[in-house]
């Protein structure tokens, strides 16, 4: 019993503790979005939907999409380890990211809607940097093909951001078909490679790859590779694996 109330009021500091860090967060944006002129980082590029940019692990940092405005922030990140918290504001469309918990070596996958209906998938990496103003650029010629036709993912932006939460918790809630396999790992480079789960949900299917770097050396899981026709959405569990580490790789595609 008294292991059991240890536990208990573990749980109960580690709530409180989120709590006021989150306060201590939302009293400090405006703060941040004050002081965001004077730290701004050279741009990054948004690639097949995907962006990679480092930002502080112990100050807030803000993310903003040149051009257009983020009206809806999705993230994944894991229960039982440290919090990414992010907020976003309606007035300027920006939003401001900070930690809770020992962040190091860790990366954090943040899905950005924004006002045109574009989804963009950030990879943040918690760095010991000051906090600092992201500036994301889209390609410009990938602007300029959505401006002749609607961004085929758009039909599925809920579905979509949706399934790969479900995929990286492992839930398969009602009106979701989730299989379980258990095949043989194939060489694919210095990785071996191989279907854990297949998702089924409303015209999207969603597989979970597992990768095992097999050599004697870290190995950087690159996202973009993943993308060929028909795929929508590709997030990794992380950017590189040490050796003989698992890492995950979650790719959406038309169904």
């Amino acid at each position: 019993m008294i292991l059991a109330a240890e536990r208990a009021q573990g749980r109960a500091n580690k709530m409180e503790a989120s709590m006021n860090v989150a306060k201590i967060f939302l009293a400090g944006a405006a703060a941040c979005a004050l002081l965001a002129g004077a730290a701004m980082a050279d741009p990054v590029q948004v690639r097949n939907g995907r962006f990679e940019a480092p930002v502080s692990a112990n100050q807030m940092s803000r993310v903003v999409i040149l051009g257009e405005k983020i009206v809806e922030v999705r993230k994944l990140d894991d229960p039982e380890g440290p919090q990414i918290i992010v907020e976003a504001s309606e007035a300027t469309g920006d939003v401001f990211v900070g930690f809770d918990g020992d962040v190091t070596g860790k990366t954090f996958s943040v899905f950005f809607i924004t006002n045109t209906g574009r989804t963009i998938q950030g990879v943040l990496v918690p760095a010991a940097i000051d906090g600092q103003t992201v500036q994301v650029q889209v390609d410009p010629a990938t602007q300029g093909r959505m401006e002749q036709r609607p961004d085929r993912r758009a039909p599925y932006q809920e579905t979509l951001t949706g399934l790969i939460r479900l995929m990286f918790n492992g839930e398969s809630p009602e009106g979701v078909v989730r299989q379980v396999l258990n095949e043989k790992a194939g060489a694919a480079g210095p990785f071996a490679v191989r279907v854990s789960e297949i998702y089924d949900v409303a015209g999207l299917r969603g597989q979970v790859l597992e990768l095992r770097n097999t050599t004697d050396t870290k190995q950087a899981v690159v996202g973009d590779t993943f993308f060929v026709p028909g795929v929508l959405a590709v997030a990794v569990s992380a950017e590189t694996l040490a050796p003989q580490q698992v890492g995950r790789v979650f790719v959406v595609e038309e169904h």
